[in-house]
């Protein structure tokens, strides 16, 4: 990447969880017969491996004060970043303009698919808060489960009858309120959220997160600025490092890291 004069940015996710990620992650550790405590740790090890590898490569690395998909996404809404890369979809959510997924880089080829805002805008009729509506009816990283029995198709249809002036996620709340769906879809919609026990108190916290700006990031996103991206500073101690993790000798590290 720095060859080709791009100047990445690696963001991590905040050592703190939230009660909402936190009540998401039991749950799913529950299903796989795990504790928070021993996923965690195993995650935290490799994080600090990448992270100590990042630093004697001389590469930026910033710790995000919550999600980084969410710093990741300020970021890129206020041109500070060109595009996120990321498999995590819930970045548009946030309010991502420009998204790489499925990146991948060998020494022959870099493949990747890309994603705008606004072309999503444009072709789907999806803007930032009707990608927002999708979450809570389908699912996302503070719901996996979303509501079930929904569906996509059902979703899309009811947010593409839903006018253009009226803000999505409101009106899955006069939906709730008011009891009196105006067309099939408003009706399964409400039908299914009711089988489902689900009520707008339910949303609330979901939308919460991604609606907020996260205000602890601002000193972060302000010191960017001053970042540089240098060619590798600590090469001894690359050199030790990868001698330990892969069983590469020095020249070989050398080589890699200047050609």
């Amino acid at each position: 990447m720095i060859y080709f004069n791009i100047k990445p940015i690696f963001v991590l996710d905040s050592t703190k969880i939230t009660d909402l990620k936190l009540d998401v992650i039991t749950k799913r550790l529950a299903l796989k017969n795990k504790t928070t405590d021993q996923t965690r740790s195993g995650f935290n090890v490799l994080i600090n491996e990448c992270s100590e590898l990042l630093n004697y490569l001389g590469l930026p690395i910033i710790r995000a004060d919550g999600e980084a998909e969410k710093l990741c996404a300020q970021l890129n809404q206020m041109n500070i970043v060109d595009v996120v890369i990321t498999n995590d979809s819930d970045c548009f959510v946030y309010g991502a303009k420009t998204i790489i997924r499925n990146f991948g880089i060998d020494i022959k080829s870099i493949s990747f698919d890309i994603y705008d805002r606004h072309e999503i805008e444009s072709n789907c009729h999806l803007n930032q808060r009707s990608l927002l509506a999708l979450a809570l009816l389908l699912g996302s990283d503070y719901d996996s489960q979303g509501i079930q029995g929904i569906g996509r198709e059902n979703a899309l249809k009811f947010l593409q009858l839903i006018p253009s002036n009226i803000d999505p996620v409101d009106y899955i709340r006069t939906i709730l309120l008011r009891n009196n769906p105006q067309n099939k879809y408003e009706q399964k919609i409400l039908n299914i959220l009711k089988d489902n026990n689900k009520n707008f108190k339910y949303f609330d916290k979901i939308i919460k997160e991604y609606s907020s700006l996260e205000l602890d990031n601002l000193p972060l996103i302000a010191s960017i600025a001053s970042i540089k991206w240098l060619k590798p500073v600590r090469l001894k101690q690359l050199q030790i490092y990868m001698k330990k993790k892969l069983d590469w000798i020095e020249s070989y590290t050398f080589i890699k890291v200047n050609y």
